[in-house]
């Protein structure tokens, strides 16, 4: 039996899911997206180098999270995977190819920058068969930031 291993992002679906959510949270209030306009030049800043975009994202992250709770922060990601129609954001190649390792038998992991809070559920939609190595979230000062950025080199460990 083999491994086949797939991006999400632009490559299973034909667009950056995180960053998609993120805009999600923060456009839920006027308020979020007064905090994330007074982040902006911190975000711009940390944007600009490759090494801290992850920072950056963070920020936003953060702004579009503080003070909600676990509870309703599910059903948001459950709202926005059921409004999102995955399955009609498959990028046909992609679903193809990942159809035709199932088929195979072959295992089959999703390999993605995306934070798991939403990278799992979205490829449930896909196929509840694939495994899913994603980023990681954690609490801090009443938001989620990131905690470990499954992206680039760092994808394989």
């Amino acid at each position: 039996m083999a491994w086949a291993l797939f991006d999400l992002d632009d490559t299973l679906i034909d667009h950056d899911s995180f960053t998609r959510f993120t805009l999600r949270l923060l456009a839920r209030s006027p308020l979020r997206v007064a905090g994330a306009v007074a982040l902006s030049p911190l975000v711009a800043v940390a944007f600009a180098r490759p090494s801290w975009r992850v920072h950056a994202g963070s920020l936003l992250l953060w702004a579009g999270t503080v003070g909600v709770g676990e509870a309703r922060l599910d059903r948001i990601v459950r709202d926005h995977v059921r409004e999102l129609d995955v399955r009609e954001r498959l990028r046909p190649d992609g679903a193809a190819a990942l159809a035709a390792h199932l088929e195979a038998g072959d295992d089959v992991a999703v390999v993605t920058a995306c934070a798991d809070r939403l990278a799992v559920p979205l490829c449930r939609e896909i196929d509840p068969r694939v495994r899913v190595v994603a980023s990681t979230l954690r609490r801090a000062w009443g938001g989620l930031v990131a905690e470990r950025h499954c992206h680039g080199a760092r994808k394989p460990a």
